[in-house]
């Protein structure tokens, strides 16, 4: 699990839990440990949380032309990070 928290790049936006990715880098073992809680309940339950599935999506403007229009701004999806985690370990394992 430490290598996956390891490959996510600082900086990053936070999900819609807003807890940001350098908390999981810098928390250390008990960090890894409540993670460990938190997905050995989840692959018992067979069930990940919607929390874990959604994205917030935020539009941008890209900073050219007239900000009322559509085609000037992009979106991005903003992912939990612990979603981002468990799925690295996961794509890590295969």
């Amino acid at each position: 699990m430490k290598k996956a928290i390891d490959q996510l790049s600082k900086g990053k936006a936070a999900g819609a839990d807003s807890i940001p990715v350098e908390i999981y880098k810098e928390g250390g073992d008990e960090v890894i440990r409540r993670l460990l809680q938190l997905y050995v309940k989840i692959w018992e339950d067979g069930e990940v949380p919607q929390d874990f599935k959604d994205a917030l999506i935020v539009h941008i403007y890209k900073r050219k032309g007239d900000r009322a229009c559509c085609d000037n701004h992009r979106g991005i999806s903003l992912l939990s990070i612990a979603g981002k985690v468990l799925g690295r370990v996961i794509l890590n394992r295969l």
